[in-house]
């Protein structure tokens, strides 16, 4: 992130100073003799955090595994799935029992049936585990921050005359071009000027959002049974 502020800088002022050559624009610490522009960071900070925003929601893959009871034949998920949406393999009891475990495919109204709205499944035959595949709706949340970077860029024009030209020119490219800046998610501006032993320095103030989306409401429990699944 803060690499990427710099490589736009940089590019900016090499593409738009027209009182110094492009090889002359770059990195500070690679910038040797005069005229030349040179950039660094400073440091940064971040602001505070954001109030968390909804952001609508959208489809999650869930998968489940349930373990009933000898007499159980009702059991409530952890999410209410989508209408249609349920994969479901089974482990009968009586393999169990006999130790011999093999997890079987079954089909919705013939191995089970399914209230969507309260989230409960009832199987039709007893079942010691069962393994569900299905989606639900998962509340997407947005929370962000700022990052707030300092850049120099340090001008050199060989006198002070051509110094102060030189810094005056840069000014106007960041001001000109601060629209293409934004586009980029990246608000730019001068702060102040600091006078060097040879040139001047141009202090900016780069700010970028950070941000991170987040499913929120979904509970997930994904376990490994034993045996082959056929």
């Amino acid at each position: 992130m803060l690499q990427e502020i710099e490589e736009l800088l940089i590019e900016t002022l090499r593409k738009n100073l027209k009182g110094v050559p492009g090889d002359q624009v770059g990195a500070l610490d690679r910038i040797k003799g005069t005229p030349s522009v040179g950039v660094s960071c400073g440091g940064f900070k971040f602001g505070a955090q954001q109030a968390v925003d909804s952001e609508g929601s959208k489809t999650a893959e869930i998968s489940e595994v349930l373990e009933l009871k000898r007499d159980e034949a009702r059991k409530r998920l952890k999410n209410k799935p989508e209408g249609g949406s349920l994969e479901v393999q089974v482990l009968e009891r009586k393999g169990h029992e006999s130790g011999k475990e093999s997890w079987t495919k079954i089909a919705e109204g013939e191995g089970y049936t399914v209230d969507y709205k309260a989230g409960i499944i009832e199987f039709r035959q007893p079942v010691w585990k069962a393994m569900i595949s299905y989606r639900t709706r998962a509340d997407v949340l947005r929370r962000a921050l700022k990052l707030i970077s300092k850049y120099f860029i340090d001008i050199r024009g060989g006198d002070s005359q051509k110094t102060d030209s030189l810094a005056e020119e840069v000014v106007k490219v960041l001001l000109a071009e601060s629209d293409a800046f934004e586009r980029r998610g990246i608000g730019i501006r001068p702060l102040k000027g600091i006078r060097l032993e040879d040139g001047l320095r141009i202090v900016c103030i780069a700010e970028k959002e950070i941000s991170v989306e987040f499913e929120v409401g979904v509970i997930e429990r994904i376990e490994i049974g034993k045996g082959k699944v056929g």
